[in-house]
């Protein structure tokens, strides 16, 4: 029976499942970005054990405004009932690395479009200490 040799690649664990097609994207520089609700978690295949290589959360950007309804039309009784729903968590629909070279350290940026209509580009934090990555740009 032939022996098989051990995979260097190792199974990692992730903060959430990917839930759109455009989800998972692996850079030039071997990091795999993994888009799950609204954290996207960076990996390096070839460490998985230590953790995860950074983490880029999504926050909302405005509070919804729907308006005012005047004291006195709450109770006149022409108004219709109604229920507003949003949600306010801005989920990561899609994720994109740039070319290799773009960030300062010579890496990747990634850019990430979120459910709100935003494009967001972040780079890799300059302490390999730190997980979270920087958001550079914003439209």
């Amino acid at each position: 029976m032939a022996r098989s040799c051990p995979s260097p690649l190792q199974p990692a664990m992730l903060l959430g499942a990917p839930s759109f097609p455009n989800a998972i994207a692996w850079s030039d520089d071997n990091l795999i970005a993994v888009a799950s609700g609204h954290l996207v978690t960076i990996l390096r295949p070839d460490l998985p054990v230590g953790g995860p290589r950074g983490v880029i959360k999504i926050v909302p950007s405005q509070p919804l405004c729907v308006g005012l309804v005047e004291r006195q039309d709450l109770l006149s009784g022409c108004l219709l009932p109604t229920a507003l729903y949003r949600d306010d968590k801005p989920v990561v629909r899609s994720i994109s690395w740039s070319p290799l070279g773009m960030a300062a350290n010579s890496g990747c940026l990634i850019a990430v479009c979120t459910s709100e209509g935003h494009v967001k580009i972040y780079r890799p934090p300059f302490c390999d200490y730190c997980a979270e990555w920087i958001e550079v740009l914003w439209t």
